[in-house]
């Protein structure tokens, strides 16, 4: 039983990892999209974002202009 119990964690995990990936590609598609080409140390800094963090970047991305803008509001963050 223990076992099962184990499996379902794991699976779960893995669900959850993955779910995040996924957001975390979306939001990316979305900033290159709307902002072009973003700066390799940008897209590594998306990518250590947690999951609220990230769904706030995706809220966001509607007001920015720029890639300064995008860059203005990773800095606030660690402020």
């Amino acid at each position: 039983e223990q076992g099962l119990e184990q499996g379902l964690e794991q699976g779960l995990e893995q669900g959850l990892e993955q779910g995040l990936a996924r957001e975390r590609n979306l939001i990316i598609r979305l900033i290159k999209r709307k902002l072009g080409a973003i700066d390799v140390a940008l897209e590594s800094r998306i990518i250590t974002l947690n999951i609220d963090d990230l769904e706030r970047l995706g809220e966001a991305l509607f007001d920015f202009l720029t890639g300064e803008d995008l860059t203005n509001w990773l800095k606030a963050l660690d402020a």
